[in-house]
């Protein structure tokens, strides 16, 4: 029997120590966050995983595996992370594109570049005298000859407007842009708060 003191589950910890000191550890490498499979079509969770590893690690060291068996505890976490990886996919492609923006944004600058349709048009007569009498009358009534012309143009200009943020608002806006990534991390490893107990041994 165990002592009265000491947990009846390995840790978390308990299972990365045993990778490595343990006479089994060739059985033991056989589990844990680094040998779930991801799907193919998740590419920004595979990328991630190393990182995600890190967290799941410092979130749960001293927690319990609560199953059985460790073959038991690694199925209902895989069985687990398959609920979630697809939503956290689609969450992660949304921040990219959101993260894309803040480094538009900040440097060198958001551009915004639009077509506007214009078109312009004139009218207008014109006459000539050839006579002293342009000099008494002026009017057009004693013109040798008379004109009358229109015109009308149309098409689009390109125009472009850079927007930068500077001061505060830069700041806030890298901020706001680190937190989201933290925290999509953060709720990504809270996911797997049942595949451990949370019980404190003195």
């Amino acid at each position: 029997m165990p002592d009265a003191f000491a947990p009846w589950l390995p840790t978390l910890q308990d299972l990365e120590y045993r990778k490595v000191n343990d006479p089994n550890a060739a059985y033991y490498e056989r589990f844990g966050w680094e040998k779930l499979v991801v799907p193919d079509d998740c590419v920004r969770i595979a990328a991630r995983m190393g990182d995600l590893k890190t967290l799941f690690d410092e979130r749960y060291a001293f927690r319990m595996l609560n199953a059985e068996t460790m073959e038991q505890w690694q199925i209902r976490l895989q069985t687990r992370f398959d609920s979630y990886v697809r939503i956290y996919e689609r969450a992660y492609e949304l921040y990219e594109r959101y993260d894309q923006d803040l480094k538009d944004d900040v440097a060198p600058g958001e551009l915004r570049t639009w077509d506007r349709e214009y078109s312009d048009s004139s009218s207008g007569d014109s006459s000539s005298v050839n006579t002293p009498d342009s000099a008494i009358n002026a009017s057009a009534d004693y013109a040798d000859s008379r004109s009358k012309s229109t015109g009308s143009s149309s098409g689009s200009e390109n125009i472009t407007e850079k927007k930068v943020k500077t001061g505060e608002a830069m700041i806030n806006a890298v901020n706001e842009g680190i937190m989201k990534w933290k925290d999509l991390d953060i709720a990504f490893i809270k996911e797997f708060e049942n595949n451990f107990l949370n019980i404190f041994w003195w």
